[in-house]
């Protein structure tokens, strides 16, 4: 898989490796990773090629891609995310919706409803879904099971994931990903 996946990266200042999870600047390159967690597949890497292409300008040459969560800490308890909006849940459909058009060009299975169900599950911020989406029962809403709530949420997302794919040709992310390249030749990592 990784021969055809080569081909796009001809910038010296990018690379990808399997044992860096998320992206990092390691010897003056962005390294995209990857890896998530203990596992290195094709399919995060896709992940964090699709965040390079979404990403704005300004954050292409960033560890991390700039991003940052805010943290809630409350006494006696570990530190937790504290989620003040949809925006990060927005990112990743945003990033999925990218990814789903990669995996189809490289013939990679994409299942839309395992990354709506990542996103709603690990993306702060997903609280949000019932304000973003319209449709969707309130919690307290006893006619569904909280497991029936969770699936009406995540298939909110699902739909969200394959309209915006739908907004992007393969043409247009290799567009977007070789003028990103080109930013980052212009850059100082």
């Amino acid at each position: 898989m990784h021969s055809k996946i080569e081909p796009w990266f001809q910038s010296a200042k990018l690379t990808f490796d399997s044992e860096i999870q998320g992206n990092q600047i390691v010897d003056h390159r962005m390294v995209l990773g990857m890896r998530a967690g203990y596992e290195s597949e094709t399919e995060n890497l896709l992940h964090e090629m699709s965040h390079f292409i979404e990403i704005d300008d300004s954050r292409c040459a960033s560890p991390g891609w700039g991003l940052s969560v805010n943290m809630a800490y409350f006494p006696g308890h570990p530190p937790c995310t504290d989620p003040r909006s949809f925006q990060a849940p927005a990112r990743e459909i945003r990033v999925s919706a990218i990814q789903r058009v990669l995996s189809q060009h490289f013939n990679i299975e994409f299942d839309d409803f395992t990354w709506a169900k990542l996103i709603y599950d690990w993306v702060p911020g997903s609280c949000y879904v019932l304000a973003e989406f319209e449709g969707l029962p309130e919690w307290g809403d006893k006619t569904f099971s909280y497991d029936e709530h969770v699936k009406l949420r995540c298939d909110k997302i699902k739909e969200a994931i394959v309209a915006q794919s739908h907004t992007w040709t393969i043409e247009q992310v290799r567009d977007e990903w070789d003028r990103k390249c080109q930013l980052l030749e212009q850059r100082t990592l």
